[in-house]
């Protein structure tokens, strides 16, 4: 099948309202190889010499240096959309260093205010490592206040001590999607 015609179908698909342009540019996954000067920004300006960009030293090229007091997000637009208030949040990173953390998604409504957080407590010493850590928050029926109110989620990490390097920062909202499969 050639792109016009995959561009003809998709233009059915959403007047018939099976696709609409707000689905089509819905940002559900954030990644960050954490390369780049601005790649990361806090919530509190007062506090940005405690998280410094390093050309080297990450996995591959470049990271960033975290010392606390510190919470900091990926510098992009940080909301990420929840379609599915019953989908998983996932959160991976790649850090070495000792320190006290937490991973953490702020969740917030319709009107993009804060209304709550779930975090995952991390004590860390990766003994000069590299070492991958990851949080899942799977919503619960009966958290009827996430159900009836989370509309976008950001992913941060909260220093609580110490001083740790980050690299590859990989976020998500697991939303189910409809799947259109074309076939020749």
């Amino acid at each position: 099948m050639n792109k016009k015609s995959l561009a003809s179908i998709l233009s059915v698909l959403a007047i018939a309202g099976i696709l609409s342009a707000q689905e089509s540019v819905v940002l559900t996954k954030q990644y960050s190889s954490l390369d780049k000067k601005g790649d990361l920004n806090t919530t509190n300006p007062s506090l940005r010499s405690n998280m410094v960009f390093q050309e080297n030293g990450g996995v591959q090229n470049g990271c960033f240096n975290l010392k606390a007091p510190v919470t900091v997000l990926l510098a992009k637009d940080p909301f990420m959309n929840i379609v599915n208030t019953s989908a998983p949040l996932s959160f991976k990173v790649k850090v070495k260093g000792k320190a006290q953390i937490r991973l953490s998604f702020f969740i917030y409504g319709k009107d993009k205010r804060y209304f709550t957080q779930y975090d995952k407590k991390e004590i860390l010493d990766t003994n000069g490592e590299w070492k991958q850590l990851e949080f899942v928050y799977t919503p619960q029926a009966s958290n009827t206040k996430y159900i009836a109110n989370a509309s976008f989620a950001v992913s941060a990490i909260i220093m609580e001590n110490g001083e740790i390097l980050v690299d590859d920062w990989d976020a998500e909202v697991k939303n189910p999607s409809a799947k259109i499969t074309l076939e020749n």
